[in-house]
């Protein structure tokens, strides 16, 4: 994991994609329905906790939210199916 600190592996965008590249993790398609408006509701959702347990600013919470109100959808997906194989190749 060393070779990975500083990086991510973004979801897959459909269920196909995530089952082609063996990525256990939920794709965008089935987390939010395909649909931004689920996005960016689940982001405020998830803002106003932070805002509730006092983790985070007004300030700060506004521009996550219009951030996510501006985002390509669905994101650019990153090349991702060596890291997935990697990590099957471990399992076996």
């Amino acid at each position: 994991m060393v070779g990975h600190v500083g990086s991510f592996w973004p979801f897959a965008t459909t269920k196909e994609e995530r089952i082609k590249n063996g990525d256990p993790r939920l794709s965008l398609e089935e987390r939010y329905g395909g649909k931004i408006e689920n996005y960016v509701e689940q982001v405020i959702m998830e803002v106003n906790k932070l805002l509730t347990d006092r983790l985070l600013t007004q300030e700060d919470a506004d521009k996550i939210i219009a951030s996510s109100k501006t985002i390509s959808w669905p994101p650019m997906m990153l090349e991702t199916s060596l890291f997935w194989e990697h990590q099957n190749k471990k399992k076996d």
